[in-house]
């Protein structure tokens, strides 16, 4: 993945919810199960900034769009009453 000079990227270690001791394999197979079900955070906020950016691009271009109808209409409305 493109690591720079030999550096390994460290994996964020999951904290489980084991009792102490040893837990049964139906315990560690339902903890992996609500791991592996929760969205990754890290993703999901870039997912929500990108779709921030993307609707303020379209309110700036939905408004550019409409000053320029408006200004076309003034003209043709100012060439109607000469």
């Amino acid at each position: 993945m493109g690591n720079k000079a030999g550096r390994r990227r460290r994996r964020r270690t999951r904290r489980f919810n084991f009792q102490a001791g040893k837990p049964s394999a139906s315990k560690q197979q339902s903890c992996w199960k609500e791991a592996a079900a929760a969205p990754p955070q890290g993703r999901l906020k870039r997912m929500e900034t990108e779709l921030a950016k993307m609707k303020a691009e379209m309110r700036d271009s939905a408004e550019s769009l409409m000053a320029g109808h408006k200004q076309r209409l003034l003209d043709l409305l100012e060439g109607y009453n000469r």
